[in-house]
């Protein structure tokens, strides 16, 4: 189609973007780091038809995994939830592993594609498990209910990358302000019809974060969140 410009949320929609075309300009609305996929030569000077803004930035899952310990300070093992054989998820997997190193946390990672994967992710027989970490990425947010349901059956505390799965009913999630990134992207749009070169402009990564936790499932499953960790939240569900 004859369209001025593309906004994706997601990087395979990204990937698929590019290939089908290299002069249509592309903007990201709060995508994981494309560099690491390769979308883009860099983030300062993107090289191509890409730019926008990402919500993948330097600490983000320091801050995830850190937040997770300081309310559950027993927790040592995390099963990982992340898509399998997405774009982002190599880069999001290393920036993980780093971060869990920080916290002393161990990783037990899942990848999943599919509904069957999701189901087997959860069957923790034979692991050591003490806490979940759910991603942001696309087939994770369309199965959002079925993580958060999953999740609350296993009564472990669970840490997520968006609101929306808070709103949900999971347990607390930090990331990006996804009304900010929206607003923010609408600018890069407006830009563009302007007639700036994506190749040129510069990738913007998100500056407003929120901490969202849900006490109603709190109380469901009988967790205790610290007072200290609850004065760090932007939003409370009660």
């Amino acid at each position: 189609m004859p369209v001025d410009v593309i906004v994706s949320t997601d990087s395979v929609a990204v990937a698929a973007a590019k290939d089908a075309t290299s002069t249509v300009p592309i903007v990201l609305q709060g995508t994981g780091n494309p560099v690491p996929a390769k979308l883009v030569a860099s983030v300062d000077h993107p090289g191509a038809n890409i730019t926008g803004i990402i919500e993948a930035v330097p600490g983000i899952y320091d801050k995830r995994l850190q937040l997770l310990k300081d309310a559950f300070p027993n927790v040592v093992h995390v099963a990982t939830i992340v898509q399998a054989g997405h774009p982002t998820t190599p880069g999001l997997l290393n920036a993980l592993q780093a971060a869990a190193r920080g916290t002393q946390l161990q990783l037990q990672v899942h990848q999943v594609g599919t509904a069957p994967d999701i189901e087997s992710a959860f069957s923790t027989e034979g692991e050591q498990v003490d806490a979940l970490f759910v991603g942001r990425q696309a087939f994770l947010a369309t199965n959002k209910d079925r993580l958060v349901q999953l999740a609350a059956r296993t009564g472990l505390p669970a840490m997520y990358s968006t609101r929306e799965f808070v709103e949900a009913g999971g347990l607390m999630g930090y990331g990006a302000s996804e009304e900010e990134i929206a607003r923010r992207t609408a600018g890069v749009v407006d830009r563009i019809l302007k007639g700036a070169n994506p190749a040129e402009t510069p990738i913007e990564q998100a500056a407003t974060f929120e901490f969202v936790v849900n006490l109603t499932t709190a109380h469901t499953l009988g967790l205790s969140i610290p007072q200290a960790v609850l004065d760090q939240a932007t939003a409370v569900i009660q």
